[in-house]
């Protein structure tokens, strides 16, 4: 989960950094956790023709004694979903496709740009010269509080280098990029907060010749 909110960050960063004002985040459906395990319901074989975690596929005129849905692509298909929290199979822990609020209700969250931090604007790339696999950068505007790194996709953190960089007092680093496959690919070195939020943004090409 840290990964996955640390990735969707960077994103909304990059977002924004390109012009964005405001950002909803949505999912297609909700979801059940419990760590320990979901509950289990026990629905016989004999009643169903397929199980799923939170839903089964009744077979044609069987009494389950489940509550029972019509599939909305196809109303002559029939499925039990599991009441409550259940699962038709043990060892859950996560799931969904059935029917209840947590899944059927999704929160509508709305991002928009804030005022803390320092501003993209004032952060610049001035120079960038490659020398194999290391690439010399000079920053200015962002002080020795802010981290460069080389990344194939800016918001997302693939780890190609040895690792972000904080630059010396004259906003000098240099960064190596640790795959030598990667030579011609196009690439961004990235300018990052303390945080790890995305600042500003400049292609490259892995081994060219920028001279900015």
């Amino acid at each position: 989960l840290d990964k996955e909110f640390k990735d969707l960050h960077a994103i909304i960063g990059m977002l924004f950094l390109n012009g964005w004002k405001r950002i909803r985040i949505v999912t297609d459906h909700g979801w059940l956790l419990l760590p320990g395990g979901l509950p289990k319901v026990d629905l016989p074989s004999a009643y169903s023709a397929n199980k799923w975690g939170r839903c089964a596929l009744i077979k044609a005129g069987a009494d389950s004694g489940e509550n029972l849905f019509h599939w909305h692509w196809n109303q002559t298909s029939t499925f039990a979903s599991a009441r409550g929290v259940a699962c038709y199979a043990k060892g859950y822990e996560y799931a969904h496709g059935g029917i209840s609020p947590q899944e059927c209700l999704t929160l509508n969250i709305e991002v928009t740009p804030g005022d803390a931090g320092p501003k993209p604007e004032g952060i610049k790339v001035e120079y960038s010269k490659w020398k194999g696999l290391r690439c010399h950068v000079v920053l200015s505007g962002g002080g020795q509080d802010i981290l460069a790194d080389i990344r194939i996709k800016p918001a997302k953190d693939d780890q190609i280098t040895t690792g972000a960089k904080s630059p010396d007092e004259n906003g000098s680093l240099s960064i190596l990029v640790t795959d030598e496959e990667l030579e011609g690919k196009e690439a961004f070195i990235v300018v990052l907060d303390a945080g790890g939020k995305l600042l500003t943004q400049m292609k490259t090409m892995i081994g060219g010749n920028d001279d900015d």
